[in-house]
């Protein structure tokens, strides 16, 4: 925020029908509206006069500014102006003259010098604010289809990755289940086979013992 300004208190140049001279005060910015405390009732003034000072911009948000009718820029160093000033619908003078505007603007503005150019100005620069905002608007949606369209992108890529790790978790799963049935199957044959192994020898214990014994 310009030192200037910090130290100005608004309501000292603020007169009882609304309007606002901040001319010949040397301020190189004006800033935000909601960062100026003494700005709350601003959407109420209706003439502000900022002319004859070093301003190179003016805030995004100055379209707040609603209710403002005229506007003087005089004499400034203004190169381009808020696109947000599409809702000054109310604005009926703007008197440029004497800034840097950039080619375009500085065609929309005119020459500023008699009220009907000024009252042409104002006209003409609301208008192609507005022209700006819906560039501005087109291009946010466009981004906004590109974004949701690489979201989705990402979404189908992401839930391909969590897809083929349930698989591969199932995968792993079965594998471990397999390998415990065939340890056991390994384990009951293992059992199956002493088994018959100790009952082939008890029957051949038996049948040695109870042979009959021939004497000569």
């Amino acid at each position: 925020m310009n030192a200037m300004m910090k130290k100005l208190n608004l309501k000292d140049y603020l007169s009882e029908d609304g309007k606002l001279d901040l001319s010949i005060m040397n301020l190189k910015a004006v800033p935000p509206i909601k960062e100026i405390d003494d700005f709350v009732k601003l959407e109420n003034i209706h003439t502000l006069d900022l002319s004859k000072n070093k301003l190179t911009s003016l805030p995004d948000n100055f379209g707040l500014m609603k209710s403002l009718k005229q506007l003087d820029l005089f004499d400034n160093r203004i190169r381009t102006l808020p696109i947000s000033f599409c809702e000054l619908t109310n604005l009926e003078y703007l008197d440029l003259k004497n800034n840097a505007l950039e080619e375009e603007w500085n065609e929309k503005a005119g020459k500023c010098i008699t009220q009907k150019e000024c009252r042409e100005c104002a006209k003409n620069v609301v208008q192609y604010a507005a022209e700006l905002m819906k560039v501005f608007e087109k291009e946010q949606q466009l981004k906004m289809k590109k974004k949701m369209a690489q979201d989705k992108i990402k979404q189908k890529k992401e839930e391909k990755i969590r897809q083929q790790q349930r698989e591969q978790k199932k995968l792993e799963k079965e594998v471990r289940r397999r390998a415990i049935l065939e340890a056991g199957q390994q384990e009951y044959e293992g059992k199956d086979n002493t088994d018959r192994i100790d009952s082939k020898l008890n029957v051949a214990h038996t049948t040695k013992r109870t042979l009959p014994v021939h004497g000569f």
